[in-house]
Order: structure tokens, then sequence, then C-alpha cells
């Protein structure tokens, strides 16, 4: 698997932009989507790497 810089960009904006809907105020649907994206994205990178079979590329 390869993870380019602009996935791990991507995954840290989801990560931003859930952080920002479950500490503003957001109705408990978005908050629930906020979590999944969260998530989601946590568990896509943490496999990855602990698969060891992550090369980070800048293309």
């Amino acid at each position: 698997m390869t993870v380019t810089l602009a996935d791990i960009i991507r995954a840290l904006n989801a990560l931003e932009l859930a952080r920002a809907a479950l500490t503003h105020g957001a109705s408990p649907e978005a908050r629930g989507d906020a979590r999944g994206a969260c998530t989601a994205a946590v568990i896509g990178l943490k496999s990855a790497i602990d698969a060891e079979r992550v090369n980070v590329t800048t293309a």
C-alpha cells in the first residue's frame, strides 16, 4: 500500500473537521458522522502503518 503525503493531509484535515464538529455544538447526527470520519481516518492510517506496508511518497 502506498500512502501519499496528500493522503495523510486529507486524513488530518478530516480529523480536524470532525474535531470542530464535535466541539462546536453540532447536531447529534453530525456528531455521529464526525466520529465515524475520525475513526475511519485513524484506523486507515494505523492499519497501513502497523502492516508495515506503507511507502510515503510526495506524489
